[in-house]
């Protein structure tokens, strides 16, 4: 299955200013995924999929997963 995301925020990389991050540089894009895997990326892409999703240039991330841990709970060590 192909699907196709439309106009995501993608971050491109960082501005420093004396050696310190003051600002995320981002670029509006598509992504065409094809069985899981991001096979293309870049501005306008003419492919065709059969799912798209318009990001309408929201920022797009990575899942995001909590994996902290409560030691004085009864969970830790029972996976």
């Amino acid at each position: 299955m192909k699907q196709l995301i439309r106009n995501a925020r993608l971050e491109t990389g960082y501005q420093t200013k004396d050696e310190v991050v003051i600002k995320t540089n981002t670029e509006i894009t598509d992504l065409l995924i094809e069985e899981g895997h991001f096979t293309k990326i870049g501005p306008h892409l003419q492919e065709s999929a059969d799912v798209t999703i318009d990001a309408k240039k929201q920022l797009l991330l990575p899942s995001l997963r909590e994996m902290h841990i409560h030691i004085d709970k009864t969970y830790f060590g029972n996976g």
